[in-house]
This record gives C-alpha cells, sequence and structure tokens, in this order.
C-alpha cells in the first residue's frame, strides 16, 4: 500500500477548469443566398471548383450581414456534386479578420445548391468572436489582384486626368 498522501484523499466533486484563458468567444449564425447567375459566376460545374475571385464574390455578401472585418480566406474545399458521402458539403471556406488583435474567424458553407435556373444557393455564414477594432479608424483592406485591380486602376487614372483638367 501507498503512503503518499495525495493518493489517499477522497476524490472531489467539483469540477475544475482544464483550459486556462477568457470565456468561450460569441458565435453568431447568418445565411445569405446567391442567384442562379451569381453560383454560376462563383462555381465552376465542369472542374468541380470555385473559380478565380470567389472570395472577392463572398464579401459582398458578407458587408450586407454587416460584418466589417476584413476578412481573408485561407483554407477552401469543394466536393464533387455526385459524391456519395452524406454529410459532405458543396464548398466550405475558412477566413480570419486581417487586424492583427482581432479574434473573428469566419465558416462559410453552402447549404442549398441550386438545382435548376430559377433557384438561389443558400449559404450558412458562422461567426467566431467579436471585433476589437473600429473600421472608420483602422482600416484594413483586402488584397487585390486581376480584373478588380485593373478597374481600380483605370478609375484611379481617369480621376488624375479630370483633376488635371481642371487645373489649366
Amino acid at each position: 500500500m501507498s503512503h503518499n498522501v495525495s493518493l489517499l484523499t477522497n476524490p472531489s466533486n467539483e469540477t475544475k477548469p482544464m483550459r486556462t484563458g477568457d470565456a468561450p468567444s460569441p458565435r453568431y449564425i447568418h445565411h445569405f443566398t446567391m442567384s442562379y447567375e451569381q453560383w454560376r459566376a462563383f462555381y465552376d460545374r465542369k472542374t468541380c471548383k470555385v473559380r478565380r475571385g470567389w472570395g472577392n464574390q463572398l464579401v459582398q455578401h458578407l458587408y450586407q450581414l454587416k460584418i466589417t472585418c476584413t476578412i481573408i480566406f485561407r483554407y477552401q474545399h469543394t466536393s464533387k456534386e455526385n459524391t456519395r458521402k452524406k454529410n459532405s458539403n458543396l464548398f466550405s471556406g475558412n477566413g480570419y479578420c486581417k487586424h492583427k488583435m482581432c479574434p473573428v474567424t469566419v465558416i462559410i458553407e453552402v447549404q442549398n445548391a441550386p438545382r435548376n435556373k430559377h433557384s438561389a444557393t443558400l449559404f450558412k455564414v458562422v461567426v467566431n468572436g467579436d471585433a476589437r477594432h473600429d473600421p472608420k479608424v483602422e482600416t484594413v483592406a483586402r488584397p487585390l489582384t486581376g480584373a478588380a485591380r485593373e478597374v481600380i486602376g483605370m478609375s484611379l487614372f481617369s480621376l488624375d486626368k479630370v483633376s488635371f483638367s481642371f487645373l489649366f
């Protein structure tokens, strides 16, 4: 028999926290829909992959849901349409806020994929955490690539021409 006192005591009925830190972050669930044309611009059925610029399309819908964080997507998964897996989503993506001190993470999943041209696609958005920044004071931009970058550049170039024409 062991003479260690800690082993001879009665177990406690009180629960002890196993993790240190703050309380769990709040979780918000939102939904938005895409029309069939928006879905075709977002997802390519032939390759079963999302098209380029898919993050920019989702950010537009996040702004409509009043999610003002600058969300950067680092992970996305698409599955085949006729897969035999029961619980797989057609699309899921994970993102986080670009601000250093902001704990907001976003998970986006497709709930219902469109079956015909008249049906819409339902997306589920799960937001974990509260924003710790003021978007009016601290501005952080999403990286622009491809066609969006050219459009912004051309609009800035045309504004410069107009402003210079007023000077002369």
